[in-house]
């Protein structure tokens, strides 16, 4: 389960058409966002290898072979482009969590409100809400980037194992991510969400994988990503009646009186 949350929401868009207009917003915004990123990144990317391209020529040329040259610098635009990327993907998640999430957490309480959820049961998540949320995420995010890369100091099995570790940690994360717009309509804290992951580790690993590969398409990502909050949504609806229906009944008090009473009856 999990996996297939971006066709649930496609379905969930055909069956309310009233959320349409809702839907379109936040895909507006991620694909100007991502966009805008993107080309700063870019440009970045590009300004400081060409600065350094310009230092190592001056500097190196003297001893060392050209063609060696050439395969330091190419060494060096691509160190460069993998560290701007980095730094570029946590600025893009900062801006991301503070500007889009309220604007999924709306979405979501409209796709609640659709699928028959009381309106008392569920509040709106504040900008302010989403600013701890959003630095807890990336925090923990950096923090699975440095144990794989110490992972991979591991000799002939670290490189699976960083691999595994950075899969599986991402996934859930970005799993829990889309499942906190249910559970903080609902009031839950973020430490109450995860334990919701470990109690769904399934559910959120399949959301994450989903919203991953979503992401790294281009200019359709914020689409599939809007898709992917909806299908959650409806997910978490219901393994949350899922949930409820295997609860055991609950016997009153009244009732243990009322069996009581006739036990005493059968007696006499």
């Amino acid at each position: 389960m999990g996996f297939g949350v971006i066709v649930r929401g496609r379905r969930i868009l055909q069956r309310s058409p009233q959320l349409l207009p809702h839907f379109w917003r936040p895909v507006l915004y991620n694909t100007l966002l991502s966009t805008l990123v993107l080309l700063i990144w870019l440009l970045v990317w590009w300004a400081l290898s060409q600065w350094m391209i310009g230092l190592l020529a001056a500097w190196l040329k003297t001893w060392l072979w050209p063609t060696l040259l050439t395969l330091v610098s190419g060494l060096t635009i691509l160190i460069l482009g993998l560290a701007s990327a980095l730094v570029a993907l946590v600025i893009w998640r900062l801006v991301q969590g503070f500007l889009l999430s309220p604007i999924y957490a709306d979405l979501s309480l409209r796709v609640e409100k659709a699928l028959g959820t009381p309106k008392n049961d569920l509040r709106e998540l504040s900008w302010l809400q989403a600013i701890p949320d959003t630095l807890i995420e990336i925090g923990i995010l950096l923090v699975l980037q440095v144990i794989s890369l110490s992972a991979n100091s591991i000799p002939i099995v670290g490189s699976v194992i960083a691999t595994v570790i950075n899969f599986a940690g991402t996934t859930s994360i970005l799993g829990l991510d889309l499942f906190s717009f249910p559970l903080s309509a609902r009031g839950a804290s973020r430490w109450q969400q995860f334990r919701y992951l470990t109690r769904h580790s399934w559910e959120c690993s399949g959301v994450g994988t989903s919203l991953l590969l979503a992401q790294t398409v281009p200019i359709l990502g914020g689409l599939l990503t809007t898709y992917a909050v909806m299908g959650c949504t409806e997910l978490f609806h219901e393994l949350n009646d899922h949930a409820k229906s295997s609860e055991p009944a609950q016997v009153s008090p009244r009732a243990d009186e009322v069996r009581n009473s006739l036990n005493l009856e059968e007696k006499n």
